[in-house]
């Protein structure tokens, strides 16, 4: 199961585009997807969706997706290095609306080049990428030392970024 999720992100920053275009991708891999959507409008036709599920639905969905992928958020990162599930992360946009700034685009340079993480910047290799990542299911984040201070720097950028 592809678990997708774009976060709590409220109403006027919705991030339509990765939902759609999941949606078309589930259509054309013809696998499981579940798509966490949010304050999305968009009900997807090829993919299972929600708005929200709780702290503790999303925690299971974590531990049984055979890959994740979601907006570059702290909470989706982390959680997918906590179950070290292959991850393929889309920065969301303040130019497109997707946020209040370009703050993921930091994480996605920080996460960039781990083991087990793509970043995809350009939702049209979104498709490509993830084939890649399922043809490679044993490609998992390590929970090496390194790994843990990259999220200690991320929970501390967060800290100070909502100051």
């Amino acid at each position: 199961m592809i678990f997708v999720t774009v976060g709590s992100a409220e109403k006027g920053m919705e991030f339509e585009r990765l939902v759609r275009e999941m949606d078309r991708i589930a259509g054309v891999l013809g696998v499981d997807v579940l798509i966490q959507r949010g304050t999305v409008d968009y009900e997807p036709r090829h993919a299972r969706h929600v708005r929200f599920v709780r702290f503790d639905q999303a925690l299971d969905l974590f531990r049984q997706a055979d890959l994740v992928v979601g907006h570059c958020g702290a909470g989706t990162t982390m959680n997918a290095v906590r179950f070290r599930k292959p991850l393929v992360l889309v920065p969301r946009r303040a130019a497109r609306g997707e946020h209040s700034d370009d703050h993921q685009m930091e994480l996605a340079a920080l996460f960039g080049q781990a083991r087990g993480i793509r970043i995809v910047e350009d939702i049209r290799r979104l498709e490509e990428t993830i084939r890649e990542m399922l043809a490679r299911p044993d490609e998992r984040p390590e929970p090496t030392e390194r790994r843990l201070g990259l999220t200690q720097a991320v929970s501390e950028f967060l800290d100070h970024s909502s100051s």
